[in-house]
């Protein structure tokens, strides 16, 4: 007896009819809930990845700065080894 609500689901009852279908309610609710998690999940990890691309690119970014200014110091170094040679000459040649 009955014929309303009930989908290709045997039953004997009215309230058979709607225990099967408020069942399928909440597990049609779970595997939203559960296809949900799995985006937000996966939107994260994406996050994550950008965040370590970011970090990496910004760890090269400074690499190259440290070897920028090392070149830097070696080339100033160098012009001061350079000034105090000539520095050395003069003074040879002046005789102070």
């Amino acid at each position: 007896s009955c014929q309303t609500g009930c989908l290709s689901t045997p039953c004997h009852s009215l309230s058979g009819c709607q225990d099967s279908l408020s069942g399928c309610l909440v597990v049609k609710t779970l595997c939203l809930v559960v296809k949900t998690l799995c985006l937000v999940v996966k939107t994260l990890c994406l996050v994550v990845k950008t965040l370590c691309l970011v970090v990496k690119t910004l760890c090269l970014v400074v690499k190259t700065l440290c070897l920028v200014v090392k070149t830097l110091c070696l080339v100033v170094k160098t012009l001061c080894l350079v000034v105090k040679t000539l520095c050395l000459v003069v003074k040879t040649l002046s005789g102070c």
